[in-house]
């Protein structure tokens, strides 16, 4: 599809003329085995110190809020779920582990079309004050 007046699943990578406004996070422990395979050093510490370390990163992901993201209509289908956990293949190859929050369960999850979406992101980039452009929306 063309990137032409469509949004970018934060999920999937897809491009998708429609949307769903959610709150979400990747599951924390496949975070941390990601964080391991990137940081091989973390391998030279000890086993235990590295339990800690995942206990300590665990916490942190669970006190951490759900950040909102845009997910196209495919991927808020297979996440609608009661407790809003599915592993969905990412644009990159790898399937990931993403959690939706409660609140957006149900078909309680607002539905974008780009216009809304575009609408949303320039009032969010103003408040940071940045200039949200047609460029930056394409890529």
């Amino acid at each position: 599809m063309s990137k032409k007046n469509t949004i970018e699943c934060e999920a999937c990578g897809c491009r998708a003329p429609m949307a769903r406004s959610v709150r979400m996070r990747v599951d924390p422990e496949r975070e941390f085995e990601r964080i391991k395979n990137k940081f091989p050093d973390l391998n030279a510490i000890p086993e235990h110190l590295q339990d800690e370390f995942f206990r300590a990163y665990v916490q942190y992901h669970r006190n951490s809020q759900h950040r909102r993201a845009f997910i196209c209509l495919e991927c808020y289908a297979t996440l609608d779920k009661h407790y809003g956990v599915a592993a969905i293949p990412t644009k990159f190859g790898k399937t990931e582990v993403f959690h939706l929050s409660g609140d957006c369960r149900g078909g309680r999850a607002a539905v974008y079309n780009y216009a809304k979406w575009r609408s949303y992101q320039s009032r969010k980039a103003a408040q940071m004050g940045v200039a949200f452009t047609e460029d930056s929306a394409a890529d």
